[in-house]
């Protein structure tokens, strides 16, 4: 018990110490990337890939003659316009 009373500073010295250590890790450092993570360079390599096959691609004018595309019909329904909101939707109910 003496040996703890005599070294209390040097013990509270420690424990701050430790307690900065933890606090700069904690707070500063740098997270290292995992092991399989993707490295900057890598991240966008395949979109660059799928952009040069989509530049590759090219539509032949036989399919807009073909019979097939011909007997496609157009079901799209026509959109009917509709009243809108308030003028002003924050304001206070019963003054327009």
């Amino acid at each position: 018990m003496q040996a703890l009373a005599q070294n209390k500073g040097s013990l509270f010295l420690a424990a701050i110490l430790l307690a900065g250590i933890f606090a700069y890790n904690a707070f500063f450092s740098v997270p290292a990337l995992a092991p399989g993570a993707p490295s900057a360079s890598s991240v966008g390599a395949d979109l660059i890939k799928v952009s040069d096959n989509i530049s590759k691609a090219t539509l032949s004018r036989d399919l807009f003659s073909a019979t097939a595309y011909r007997l496609l019909s157009d079901f799209s329904v026509p959109l009917v316009p509709e009243p809108s909101g308030r003028l002003n939707p924050f304001a206070p109910i019963g003054q327009e």
